[in-house]
C-alpha cells in the first residue's frame, strides 16, 4: 500500500531520495505510528495552522531534517 510497508523504508529511491526530508519523515512516521495516527497529526496540525503547502511559498513542514518534521508532526517541542 505505500513505502512504509517495506523493510529498506526509507530507501534513497524516487520520492525517498535522501533531499525529499518531508517525504522520508512522513513514511518514518507512518511507519513507526501507523497510518490513522499520521493521518489524525495531519488533520490536527491543520486545524492549528500548520499546513502542508502554501501557494508560492514553502509548507511549515518543508524543514531541515527529517527529526524536525517528525516532531513537528508528533508536536514535540
Amino acid at each position: 500500500k505505500g513505502c512504509w510497508e517495506c523493510s529498506d523504508s526509507p530507501c534513497d529511491k524516487d520520492m525517498l531520495a535522501p533531499g525529499k526530508i518531508k517525504m522520508r519523515a512522513f513514511v518514518q512516521c507512518v511507519k513507526e505510528d501507523g497510518i490513522q495516527k499520521f493521518i489524525g497529526y495531519i488533520e490536527q496540525n491543520e486545524k492549528d495552522g500548520i499546513v502542508y503547502h502554501r501557494a508560492g511559498v514553502m509548507g511549515d513542514y518543508d524543514l531541515s531534517n527529517e527529526k524536525e518534521v517528525l516532531n513537528l508532526l508528533r508536536q514535540i517541542q
